[in-house]
Parts: C-alpha cells; sequence; structure tokens
C-alpha cells in the first residue's frame, strides 16, 4: 500500500509539474490583459526547469519497472519496448493527419469530408486520442493475449482427468510383463514404460567433465546460478533410458532419431560410438551440437557416444521423460530398473493394484500422484481466477482511459457544431461528421494497438515465459470492432448536446 501510494504521488507531482512551471515565468500583465494582449508565452526551450522535469519523467518511465522486476536487463528492455510503443502511436497519429491532408478524395459527401478534416484541424485532439486509445487497446488485448497463453498452459498441466496419477518404479526386468499384465488385470491402462540405467558424464567432445565444471568462466551463467550454468549437469547422476521411438510428450528438433543400431555402433569405442537423443535445454547449457563426442561412464564401464538428434520434452506432463534417449541395442544388458505409469480411477482402485503388486512383488516402488494432480489442479484453478480476475480490471481501467480521452475534447466539439449550425448545417449532419471522425480515430488506433499487442505478446510467451505463441486472429477482430464501435459510441455520447447551445453564446466566447 505504501509502495502504491508514493508511485501514485510521484507520477502525479511529475505530471503536474509539466503545465506548471510555465507559469513562474509568465508576466502577472500577460494574464490580466489576457482578452487583448497578443505576446505569445515565453519560450519554454529555455526552461532548464522544465527539461529536468521531462528528464524525471523518462527516468521514472525506467526506473519503475526496474524495481519491479528487480532486473535491470527486464527493466530496460519493457523501457524500450514502451518507448517503442509510444513512437508507434504517435507516428500512427502523424501519419493519419498527413494522409487526411493530402490523400483524402475530394469528391466525397460533405459528411466524409468534413469529418476526416477534423482529423488535421486546428486544436485537434488527434494525438491525444490515437495515442490514448492504442494504449488502452495495446493493454487490453495484451492482457487478453497473455491470459490466453497461461491458460492454455494451466489447462494442458491440470488437467487431473487424463493424467497419470499412479508411478511403479525399482521394477526388475523378469517382472515387468507381469506387472503390466496385473495393471491391465485390474482394468486399468499401461500408460507407459521405460528402462532406466544410471550413468554419469565422463568427457564432452575429449574435455573431462570434471575440467568443464570447474573452469568457472563455462560453469557460471549471467545471473551467478550454477542450475542455469550447466555445471550441475557435469556432475549430475543421469537415469537415461532406450528405446525405438520417440514418446507423446517428445518432438525433435534437429537431426535424426537413430531407433536401433548393431554392432557398427555399440559404443565400445571411439570408433563405434552410439548416437543418441539428448534434451533440448541439456544440449543448450553443456554447449551441444550434432555430432559432439560424450563418453559415459555406466557402471565403471565407459560407453562412447556422438549428439544424432535434439529433442524437446514436454516436462508438465507425468510421464517417465529423460534427457538422454539411447537406440535399442546398446543398454539392454546394462544394469537397469524399469518403470511403469498407469491412470487409476478412484483412490479405491489405486489402493487395491498397489496392494496387489507390492503383495506379488515385494521389491517394487510406487507412487501415488493423485494428491500431486489434485493439488496441481488447485493450484491452477486460482491461477485462472486471478488472471481473469486482472484482465477484467484492466478491461474497466482501459475504458475509463478511453472515456476520459473522448471527453477532453468536449469543448472542441461543442464549437464546431455551433459553427456548423450557424453555417445551415442540421443536427443529423453534424452527427454523420462526429461518426466519421471517431470511426477513423477508432480504426487506426484499434489496428496499431493490435500490432503492439501481437508482437508484445509473442515476446512474452517465447523469451519470457517459455511457452508456444498461438495467434488469435478472432480475438483481434473482436477488439478492432470493439474498439472502434467503442470509440464512436463513447464519443457520440460524450458529444451529446452539442447542438443544444445557442450560437452567439459560443461566438461571444470566442470574443
Amino acid at each position: 500500500m505504501a509502495q502504491g501510494l508514493i508511485v501514485g504521488f510521484v507520477t502525479c507531482a511529475i505530471f503536474v509539474l509539466l503545465p506548471l512551471l510555465p507559469v513562474r515565468r509568465t508576466p502577472p500583465l500577460l494574464a490580466l490583459r489576457a482578452a487583448f494582449e497578443t505576446t505569445a508565452n515565453p519560450d519554454r526551450r529555455r526552461d532548464p526547469a522544465l527539461w529536468a522535469a521531462w528528464a524525471l519523467l523518462v527516468a521514472a518511465l525506467i526506473a519503475f519497472p526496474w524495481v519491479q522486476s528487480r532486473n535491470l536487463r527486464l527493466g530496460l528492455g519493457f523501457s524500450a519496448a514502451l518507448f517503442v510503443a509510444f513512437g508507434l502511436l504517435a507516428l500512427t497519429a502523424w501519419g493519419l493527419m498527413t494522409a487526411a491532408r493530402k490523400f483524402f478524395p475530394r469528391r466525397w459527401p460533405f459528411e466524409w469530408r468534413q469529418g476526416v478534416g477534423n482529423l488535421y484541424r486546428p486544436n485537434n485532439r488527434t494525438l491525444l486520442l490515437v495515442f490514448s486509445l492504442g494504449l488502452s487497446t495495446f493493454l487490453l488485448l495484451g492482457m487478453y493475449l497473455t491470459k490466453d497463453v497461461l491458460l492454455r498452459q494451466f489447462s494442458a498441466q491440470g488437467d487431473a482427468k487424463s493424467q497419470p496419477n499412479l508411478i511403479f518404479f525399482d521394477i526388475q526386468p523378469d517382472q515387468k510383463q507381469p506387472i503390466a499384465d496385473a495393471v491391465r488385470a485390474h482394468g486399468m491402462e499401461v500408460v507407459d514404460t521405460a528402462a532406466a540405467v544410471t550413468m554419469r558424464l565422463t568427457s564432452i567432445d575429449g574435455k573431462s567433465a570434471e575440467s568443464l565444471a570447474e573452469d568457472k568462466n563455462a560453469a557460471r551463467s549471467s545471473d551467478g546460478n550454477e542450475r542455469n550454468s550447466g555445471r550441475w549437469r557435469l556432475r549430475h547422476e543421469y537415469r537415461s533410458t532406450y528405446r525405438d521411438h520417440l514418446t507423446g510428450t517428445e518432438t525433435l528438433v534437429e537431426g535424426k532419431f537413430r531407433e536401433r543400431v548393431g554392432p557398427e555402433a555399440n559404443g565400445v569405442d571411439a570408433a563405434h560410438a552410439t548416437p543418441i537423443s539428448v534434451e533440448e535445454d541439456m544440449a543448450k547449457e553443456l554447449g551441444l551440437h550434432l555430432g559432439t563426442p560424450i563418453v559415459w561412464d555406466v557402471q565403471g564401464m565407459p560407453i562412447y557416444t556422438t549428439v544424432g538428434s535434439v529433442r524437446k520434452v514436454d516436462w508438465s506432463r507425468f510421464q517417465s521423460n529423460f534427457f538422454v534417449v539411447f537406440p535399442a541395442g546398446v543398454l539392454e544388458e546394462a544394469p537397469a530398473f524399469n518403470i511403469l505409469v498407469t491412470r487409476t480411477p478412484d483412490p479405491g482402485a489405486s489402493a487395491r493394484l498397489q496392494a496387489d503388486v507390492v503383495q506379488r512383488f515385494p521389491g517394487v516402488s510406487a507412487i501415488d500422484l493423485r494428491l500431486v494432480v489434485e493439488t496441481v489442479q488447485g493450484i491452477v484453478d486460482k491461477a485462472t481466477t486471478a488472471v481473469r480476475f486482472l484482465s477484467i480490471f484492466t478491461v474497466g481501467t482501459g475504458l475509463l482511459v478511453l472515456a476520459a480521452a473522448i471527453f477532453t475534447g468536449r469543448y472542441e466539439r461543442v464549437k464546431e457544431g455551433v459553427l456548423l449550425r450557424t453555417l445551415g448545417a442540421s443536427r443529423r449532419t453534424i452527427f454523420r461528421v462526429l461518426i466519421v471522425e471517431y470511426l477513423a480515430l477508432g480504426t487506426l488506433a484499434a489496428l496499431t494497438g493490435i500490432v503492439l499487442a501481437a508482437v508484445g505478446n509473442w515476446v512474452l510467451a517465447v523469451f519470457f515465459f517459455k511457452l508456444p505463441w498461438v495467434p488469435s486472429p478472432g480475438a483481434m477482430a473482436i477488439t478492432w470492432a470493439a474498439v472502434t464501435a467503442l470509440t464512436v459510441g463513447i464519443g457520440l455520447f460524450a458529444s451529446r448536446g452539442v447542438c443544444d447551445h445557442p450560437p452567439l453564446e459560443i461566438l461571444r466566447g470566442e470574443e
């Protein structure tokens, strides 16, 4: 609360300084003779205090995201993106005014010519409205698209009805088939089975894993986190598997997955190196590429391998996922234990299956993931509610900003309406002119905001959340139509009564 109050006060103070500082240099006589004095206000470009206020505003826009993210690079990146968005919105407004002045057909009906002409008339609000409408659209659609990305990921991770929830491990090779038969006898499906072989890294590209781990330059990431540096992977005890296929949680990124090898690639020496498949993040952190030689220690026996392919693994799914996958024909004789994954419909069925398996095979262990899955589902439900609430709150705030931006030009609309009435225009003509003007403003501002929101959402999804980005053309089309309709509707609502003022009242006000 204190932080919010401080930020709000500083924000108001900075923006209040911008119009108030020039008052210091305004002669009193200029204010007293405002109706007759034609002398312009003092040159603001020579006021150092005003420049200081602008510098303070820019510094605040840089410092606030830095403090919130607690990461200088993220803060500067956010500020840079914000300034780029501001620049694009201002450029759009300038382009709209220039195009309306130079390229609009002169033979179109009067309402269209007058409405588009209002975009570049003196004292117009085109820059302010395009800026406000575009920024509001950017925030609203950006929040919605971000919510969509997160909820899509939450739904994939938290679908308790389809997730496996029971794992048997420490299964010996001769127990694999009897346990699978027992699972099926209880009316359940064997979701996945895999053999796990324990091994350690010995060397990568001729350099020992220990020397690579001790290399400070290679073992330290930019944030100083050892886990992000790759050092832990060099000292990690891997449990790898062997099979002749990819599973549903794996996607081939690079290379060719080798299903089976013969004596020509059994890994007994460097000349018979086995092509293996490594996980994508592991390859990045250890600097592995296709063809990189790797030596493993499997229960004291060296196994020579090369990187044959790179896989992307969906770790969010409860299945037997591995960093390293060997082809069939190499590790079958190595000491290993097996894993079996299944899904039980209810706690009673899970208990009966576990009791049956453990009674017949006392050395087999079981992990019931039902509680884990239910906990994940509960977290997902709460996160979904929070994200939806924030999106609704942002929509409400954006509508207020939209209305405030349009209401700022109400007085100019009243003057225009009076002058057009004086020249003989009807009420219907005046409202058509307003519709054309707000339609042009809303369309261009909405399109600019939609482009910015799509780009920003792509950056967030790919580089920050590390999630796949899927475009939402339906949401973008609805946003364009909604923002344009709201702009016209709120504009007409704010302009109500523009034809109710007597012309003499406005004309005398001009005097």
